[in-house]
């Protein structure tokens, strides 16, 4: 499927979504080096984990690589993790978690081996 959002409001999404993070990231008490970043490598995986409403694949694709773009020009690496829809529900389900964005944070900082 197409994009449906037109570049201006990727970038516009991108520049708040970088802003919201580089505060988050300000706040810290030491220096920040890194930041992970959720990537899911299918249409599905997004669609089943983090549907925004009214998106397509294409559009959060977009900003978010615009995202990751922002913030390596201000010096932040960048981490792309990837995120698997079944895993991440196998693993939520274990925990008896719902999924939320502080979950999926969770889930791709645990250190247990997701892909099996």
């Amino acid at each position: 499927m197409a994009r449906s959002l037109s570049r201006r409001q990727i970038q516009d999404i991108a520049d708040q979504r970088a802003d919201a993070i580089l505060a988050i990231v300000d706040g810290q008490p030491g220096p920040v080096s890194a930041v992970s970043v959720s990537w899911y490598p299918t249409p599905e995986d997004f669609e089943a984990v983090c549907p925004e409403p009214g998106w397509t694949y294409e559009d959060w694709a977009a900003v978010t690589g615009e995202v990751i773009s922002i913030l390596e020009g201000e010096g932040i690496g960048v981490r792309t993790r990837e995120l698997r829809a079944a895993p991440y529900f196998s693993y939520i389900d274990r925990l008896g978690l719902e999924n939320t964005p502080q979950n999926r944070a969770r889930y791709l900082e645990d250190p247990f081996d997701h892909s099996r």
